[in-house]
């Protein structure tokens, strides 16, 4: 999840740095109440890294360990066409391939919370 302000917090966790931009993992009840839309500039299918999830695994964190022990039949492909949008909660274990064609797909990702921030976190 991109933008937080890093502070000394220790249920906030997993703080990186990517492209210059601050990461971080909050608390699963801050999470459960997070709602992600993507928005697809492109189409996007199985060949060309369309986005692929874990059905039903948005109710709980899972341990990397748990979905390292995931076979791949239990990941389903989300096809997308240019347009099309996406609704899903950060939660969902997810991710997508590397494209097998030389084809965009370009997504934009956007995170939304009804919520304030706790202990004094604001985005940037």
């Amino acid at each position: 999840m991109p933008d937080w302000k890093r502070t000394a917090l220790n249920c906030w966790t997993n703080w990186s740095t990517k492209a210059g931009i601050q990461y971080v993992e909050p608390p699963v009840e801050v999470q459960r109440e997070l709602l992600a839309v993507r928005v697809h500039l492109d189409s996007c299918s199985g060949v060309n890294g369309a986005l692929e999830v874990v059905p039903g695994s948005h109710r709980e964190r899972l341990s990397e360990d748990v979905v390292g022990e995931f076979n791949e039949g239990v990941f389903k492909v989300c096809p997308a066409g240019q347009g099309e949008i996406l609704l899903m909660r950060p939660l969902l274990v997810h991710r997508s391939r590397a494209a097998e064609l030389p084809q965009r797909r370009r997504v934009l990702h956007v995170v939304y919370s009804a919520t304030q921030l706790p202990d004094g976190l604001e985005w940037t």
